[in-house]
């Protein structure tokens, strides 16, 4: 849960309580945290009871607070492996390199905070490398959806032409109120750094969802020549 969904959630619903609940479903319910309305970033809180959850390296080692690493899940509530599938099993069940069983590798990115609880950082996989810098997908979206015309928004990175990709945003507006990409354009130049500016913005009615409610990323229509871009200007030597 984004700090920007709690915020809704609150004013949607003020006389409840939120919990921020994760789990992903090879370990079902994991950690859990109280949300404060304002929050400015929502952890997923501390490990249920009979949950273990570790932040590792890339050589499964426990990294130090405040670090960011693969959030690990081992405990009661974790599942055996997939159905008929052992080389994806054993990719991601691997042995708990702290005690017995097993630790699932979720492949999200965590850190641990000072005060015990755990930070989601967004998937691995949505780190990507662009004109050689590299730019977390998550980050950028967390950015856009603070813009208060805006309902909810997607960042890919999409190869516009062959073997060059390019930082792509689609966004929803709210209702009623009009919003123009040059708009939200002046506001992200003041809130992400140059290279982590999208090079295409593109404005969907409404985004289209999967069976499970989720934003289809299938569906998102690809972008054009002819929609707005951030130009790039290759380094040159100086005299």
């Amino acid at each position: 849960m984004s700090a920007h969904h709690a915020k809704i959630a609150s004013e949607e619903l003020p006389s409840c309580q939120i919990i921020n609940a994760y789990g992903p479903t090879e370990s079902h319910i994991t950690t859990t945290h109280l949300v404060r309305s304002n929050a400015l970033l929502v952890p997923i809180g501390r490990p249920v009871p009979g949950t273990q959850v570790y932040v590792l390296d890339t050589n499964f080692q426990a990294v130090p607070i405040g670090v960011h690493g693969e959030l690990c899940i081992g405990g009661d509530g974790l599942a055996q492996g997939y159905l008929n599938d052992p080389e994806q099993t054993n990719e991601k069940f691997i042995p708990n390199p702290f005690g017995t069983g097993k630790l699932y590798r979720t492949g999200d990115l965590a850190r641990y905070l000072p005060d015990g609880t755990i930070e989601y950082l967004g998937r691995i996989d949505t780190q990507v490398k662009i004109l050689g810098f590299r730019i977390e997908l998550d980050e950028v979206e967390e950015v856009i959806r603070e813009y208060p015309k805006i309902t909810d928004c997607v960042a890919t990175a999409t190869e516009i032409n062959p073997n060059e990709k390019q930082l792509v945003v689609y966004i929803e507006p709210k209702e009623r109120e009009p919003l123009t990409v040059e708009e939200v354009r002046e506001y992200v130049k003041t809130k992400l750094p140059k290279h982590s500016t999208p090079s295409y913005f593109v404005l969907v009615d409404k985004f289209q969802l999967t069976p499970n409610g989720k934003i289809d990323r299938r569906k998102l229509p690809h972008p054009t020549a002819g929609l707005e871009q951030r130009h790039y200007n290759s380094p040159r030597h100086s005299n």
